[in-house]
């Protein structure tokens, strides 16, 4: 791939991954694949999945 051939893939947008992107961006979490996470998350040793909003409910 030459210069301009790569400067042409880096202006492509990819709207689905864009919008993975600026979600995780967001909320503080890491953008990648299942098994990139799961390596990053072993070399950490902490979970980095997103858990549910506010307190746990009672009995639960």
């Amino acid at each position: 791939m030459d210069t301009e051939e790569w400067k042409q893939y880096l202006k492509e947008v990819d709207e689905e991954a864009d919008k993975e992107v600026r979600l995780k961006t967001k909320r503080g979490l890491v953008a990648g694949t299942e098994a990139f996470i799961k390596k990053l998350e072993k070399r950490l040793k902490r979970s980095l999945k997103c858990l549910g909003h506010g307190r746990p409910k009672k009995g639960s």
